[in-house]
Parts: structure tokens; sequence; C-alpha cells
């Protein structure tokens, strides 16, 4: 029979380090994070282009009364 081999104190073996990293909750809490900002992101650049879009249009109806 073979002895099985066990490592030393202080070395972590791979099973335990993806155990370590399946546990870990701060990736998960930072990608979460970046989700709403991108969301956030979004949402601002879609009000601006709608504001852009009024503001075009109220410009072009003061231009056109000062012309007359």
């Amino acid at each position: 029979m073979r002895k099985m081999l066990r490592p030393s104190r202080g070395v972590i073996t791979l099973n335990a380090q993806l155990l370590q990293l399946w546990r870990c909750q701060s990736g998960a809490t930072a990608l979460e994070y970046g989700l709403i900002a991108s969301l956030i992101v979004v949402v601002c650049l879609a009000a601006i282009q709608a504001i852009g879009a009024n503001t075009a249009a109220m410009w072009e109806v003061i231009r056109a009364a000062i012309a007359n």
C-alpha cells in the first residue's frame, strides 16, 4: 500500500484554494456594484440624449421665430 503524501504546514492545496475562492463574497459584491454603475451610466446617457434632442428642437423654434 502506498503512503499518501500530505502537504506541509503553510502549503494550501489547489482544492483548498478553489474552495476558498468559491466561498469568497467580495468578488461578487464588486461585480454587483459594477453592474449597478453601468446601469446608472446607461440611464444617464439616455436622459442626456433625450434632453439634447428636446433642446435642439427648442433652439430650432427660436431660430425660426427670429428669422421671420
